[in-house]
């Protein structure tokens, strides 16, 4: 019997060209407020759910580690001293299982997905500044115009 551990898979794929008023737009934005962003906002918090929520259980476990640790420190409780360790060792193999099996998939994923939205919404709006109208950005949006 096999298990899979899950690790998130992120693929950009291009949104359908801009129709000719979404050009006029986002050209008039952006030669008006040189900070306008193009791109989505991307949600980490909600993406990453489950992976937050592993690294807070691991976060509880050093807790309870530092927590028993000064307990024993302070009433010199040796026994409590060792018990200590148990926590820490959980937290050390959960986040060790986790990182290579599932978070550093999904973080090499998601800096491919990056650097793919990236240089997609780059060209995009060098493409629009760019271009004089919406039939020449087209040519540039497919690379018909050098």
């Amino acid at each position: 019997m096999t298990h899979k551990i899950p690790y998130k898979k992120f693929s950009f794929y291009k949104p359908n060209q801009l129709e000719k008023h979404q050009y006029m737009l986002i050209k008039q934005n952006l030669k008006l407020n040189s900070k306008f962003k193009i791109k989505p906002s991307f949600n980490y918090k909600a993406t990453f759910k489950f992976e937050l929520s592993i690294l807070k259980i691991v976060g509880c476990c050093i807790i309870a580690f530092l927590i028993l640790n000064s307990i024993s420190s302070f009433f010199e409780i040796k026994i409590l001293n060792e018990i200590s360790i148990i926590p820490l060792f959980i937290g050390f193999m959960i986040f060790l299982l986790f990182s290579f099996f599932s978070l550093i998939p999904t973080l090499i994923s998601l800096l491919d997905y990056k650097l793919d939205e990236n240089n997609y919404y780059k060209k995009l709006n060098i493409d629009i500044l760019k271009s004089i109208n919406y039939l020449d950005f087209l040519e540039l949006q497919n690379n018909l115009k050098k």
